[in-house]
């Protein structure tokens, strides 16, 4: 079969689904790919798009709409769905909701909804609803009819089929970004235990199941602690505070939702994500992933090179090549992670990828080279980790693949700014494996594997398989 490039995270809707709210009918979506309110609208970045990125961390242009994604041949993505924290949109005067407005990229309306809405698993569900219009709907770009077709189950063979045998077709997968979905971290409002474990149920039979929840996002949820996601001086110009709770581990209510998560019921689990979650929350879920023994999927995720927090490093002189802060993840969860059947998604954010130095000596690295550079930063994640799992005589290369985050709130690396990129990206780090993999001293022989087939798994295959082994049967009516 002809390779087709996967993505196990990024967020085709949020932009044109907040964009919708400029109209009176924010539910619907547009089927006419010219409009931003549609999830095949592209724009490009231009040179002062670009600018804006480097210089301010504006995102706007658009990197992971359908359109983007054909033409990087992007075709197995997980779309996520995130019902925006009020911790963002807190009235901070027009000044500040018109910066909001920018980084975001979702406009005034939407900004002005969420400020006033109190049911964050309507406002998920909403968005849901939008990108499910166009499921399965022919878009006419230039004379062609492409479509995005979404999976009910891994074993939805067919659909799968389609996408390698047919280049216009797109397979997507739902997940949710943020246990606030569920409507708890509602700020001044207790969550009700009992609405929160119906909400998990309604989700768990909508028709198009999500594959799995990122359990923490940016802010208290009631559930866990979260990590700190974004850097100080953001915050304070932003006027963002994410303290609340930072860094504290699952509360009852979380063990609670994990539990009627991972609850197999019809075949109809829905998988715990622990990319934002604190490294308390992290390891006690590791405990209770290991009891009932699911996988353990981190996202969109980059590591720190150090073993655990108190400083070791597995491989000398890793911690100066990666960004050390604790929402990346430390050696001893890759471990875990590996050992559980589980996946790491690698996120393109500039801002997770490299330290500071490493930042510097790519952004300076002379422009022939540029794409080579900046791939290498990538590799250097995935050889970390298989570094990492080697030393544990352990297979490297199943458990990892990208998780772009694409259309988040990222610093995209280098050159590579949206998922048209994808076929170069996938070049270079051929490349990069094709250097680096040979000449190294495996101690697990198999480790010794051929590049082409790491760079396909990282890539392709191992997003697909993970998908396809795990995403159990799904069951209908929707609700």
């Amino acid at each position: 079969m002809p390779i087709v490039f996967a993505d196990i995270h990024c967020h085709p809707s949020m932009k044109p689904f907040g964009l919708s709210f400029q109209s009176n009918n924010h539910t619907a979506q547009s089927n006419q790919p010219n409009m931003p309110t549609s999830t095949w609208y592209k724009n490009k970045p231009g040179i002062g798009d670009k600018v804006a990125n480097e210089l301010g961390g504006l995102t706007l242009f658009t990197q992971s709409d359908y359109q983007t994604l054909q033409k990087g041949n992007m075709r197995f993505v997980v779309s996520s769905i995130y019902p925006v924290e009020k911790g963002f949109v807190a009235s901070h005067g027009l000044l500040g909701e018109k910066l909001i407005e920018k980084v975001m990229g979702i406009g005034a309306n939407r900004i002005n909804y969420i400020q006033k809405h109190n049911n964050y698993y309507a406002d998920a569900k909403n968005e849901y609803d939008f990108l499910m219009q166009l499921n399965d709907v022919a878009i006419n770009i230039d004379g062609q009819a492409f479509m995005y077709r979404t999976l009910t189950s891994g074993k939805d063979i067919e659909k799968l089929q389609s996408m390698y045998s047919n280049s216009n077709v797109i397979i997507n997968v739902i997940s949710i970004e943020g246990g606030h979905a569920l409507n708890c971290g509602l700020p001044g409002i207790k969550a009700n235990t009992d609405d929160v474990l119906a909400n998990v149920e309604k989700i768990r039979k909508w028709t198009h199941r999500p594959f799995f929840i990122t359990l923490a996002h940016h802010f208290y949820n009631e559930l866990c602690g979260h990590a700190r996601s974004l850097h100080l001086p953001l915050q304070k110009q932003l006027k963002i505070n994410q303290n609340q709770y930072l860094d504290t581990g699952i509360n009852p209510l979380g063990f609670d939702v994990i539990n009627a998560m991972l609850q197999n019921r019809d075949g109809c689990r829905i998988l715990v994500d622990i990319k934002h979650m604190s490294r308390q929350s992290r390891l006690q879920y590791f405990e209770i992933a290991k009891t009932k023994q699911v996988p353990i999927i981190a996202s969109h995720a980059g590591v720190t090179g150090l073993h655990n927090p108190q400083g070791h490093e597995t491989i000398k002189g890793a911690s100066k090549k990666f960004m050390t802060d604790d929402i990346n993840f430390y050696d001893d969860e890759i471990i875990a992670i590996a050992a559980s059947d589980g996946l790491i998604g690698i996120q393109l954010d500039e801002r997770r990828m490299a330290s500071n130095d490493a930042l510097f000596e790519a952004n300076t690295t002379d422009l022939t080279y540029r794409w080579e550079k900046w791939a290498e930063l990538l590799w250097r994640q995935f050889f970390h980790i298989a570094q990492v799992l080697d030393n544990e005589s352990m297979y490297a290369w199943d458990c990892i693949c990208i998780g772009s985050d694409f259309d988040g709130l990222i610093n995209p690396i280098g050159p590579y700014w949206t998922a048209a990129e994808t076929e170069e990206l996938y070049k270079q780090l051929l490349k990069h494996a094709s250097q680096t993999v040979p000449g190294y001293r495996w101690q697990f022989a198999a480790n010794n594997a051929s590049p082409k087939l790491i760079a396909d798994k990282i890539m392709s295959t191992n997003a697909i398989g993970f998908v396809a082994k795990h995403y159990t049967t799904a069951i209908n009516p929707a609700i």
